[in-house]
């Protein structure tokens, strides 16, 4: 049994940790931190060219916060419950993490302004989107195996 099939939940723990962790900043902090390469603009450029605009942006940052919170209490809920002690429905119910970060990662990158760098998100996304599927597919057998010749 490799290192990943062994500590694999610890790392799906971690990233729903940080997911919380960055999902409290956006909550707390509000300004985009991924404005130029979405608008082309800086928070400062955005906020004067309408102030009201902004504080919709604001608000919709605040909120993918919350969800983005709410997404690694369950994801952690999810492995600590289920996926660490080799229950089947969690390994499934853990695919919906990484659909959400390549969905992400996609959409933000279909969304950027021409010529700016890709935000973040692209990055990020796709990064923790291969190191969840990674540790999904490396512990496939444990969860799929038949339920006969499970201990």
């Amino acid at each position: 049994m490799g290192w990943l099939e062994r500590n694999g939940w610890w790392v799906l723990v971690a990233l729903a940790a940080v997911s919380f962790i960055f999902g409290l900043g956006d909550l707390v902090g509000g300004a985009p931190d991924n404005a130029v390469a979405v608008t082309g603009q800086t928070n400062d450029q955005l906020a004067r060219g309408s102030s009201q605009a902004y504080l919709l942006v604001q608000d919709q940052v605040r909120a993918g916060g919350v969800q983005l919170m709410l997404i690694g209490l369950f994801l952690g809920a999810i492995v600590l419950f289920g996926f660490r002690n080799g229950q089947r429905w969690a390994w499934w119910a853990t695919w919906a993490f990484p659909a959400f970060t390549a969905s992400a990662a996609v959409l933000h990158l279909v969304d950027g302004a021409p010529g700016q760098t890709p935000p973040v998100p692209v990055y990020s996304g796709s990064i923790v989107t291969v190191i969840v599927v990674a540790v999904l597919l490396v512990n496939a057998r444990r969860f799929l195996r038949s339920d006969d010749r499970r201990v």
